[in-house]
């Protein structure tokens, strides 16, 4: 007969590995909102000086902050959407609590897995989830930070190449319309 104390042990790592699993599900809208507006920043910042580059062609120093500019923005814009690529794969086994590996059952498959579930394996299942989800923030995490080091680099590069712009036209470049 298994010992009621086996149970409580289960159910308290259980209990413990459930609130790891919700916190770091709380990040995942940290880091793409973080990714979203790193994207969008320099998505803005890429339209207002593609809007000025027309002037300023021939002017040697602001076409030099320009490639430089580009390049700055161009890191930025991609490692901010590498945040939102996928990573879906389960490295090891079918799991009952990952949505692509219950859509690959039957209904009838699934059924009968999470009929047959025990504590045991649902621990195992709700550990090896955080510990791929714990992979994928880090993976998420890292490129928004380049992102973000790419965008501080762009900023600079960016005012400068707007004061450029304003005194070879002689006018403000943000507020252009043409």
């Amino acid at each position: 007969m298994p010992d009621p104390g086996d149970h409580r042990l289960i159910e308290k790592q259980i209990e413990r590995a459930v609130k790891q699993y919700d916190g770091l599900q709380s990040f995942f809208p940290r880091v793409e909102a973080r990714a979203a507006f790193l994207f969008t920043l320099n998505i803005t910042m890429a339209g207002v000086s593609t809007a000025n580059l027309p002037d300023i062609v021939g002017a040697w120093p602001a076409v030099s902050i320009a490639t430089l500019l580009v390049v700055a923005l161009t890191a930025g814009i991609a490692c901010a959407l590498l945040v939102f690529t996928t990573h879906l794969k389960n490295l090891d086994r079918k799991s009952l609590l990952f949505f692509g590996d219950i859509a690959s059952f039957s209904a009838s498959e699934y059924q009968a897995a999470d009929a047959a579930e025990t504590a045991d394996r649902f621990l195992d299942d709700l550990r090896c989830q955080n510990w791929r989800n714990a992979q994928i923030l880090t993976h998420k995490y890292r490129w928004v930070g380049l992102s973000f080091n790419a965008t501080v680099v762009a900023i600079p590069l960016w005012v400068i190449f707007l004061v450029i712009a304003a005194f070879i036209t002689g006018h403000t470049p943000l507020f252009r319309i043409n």
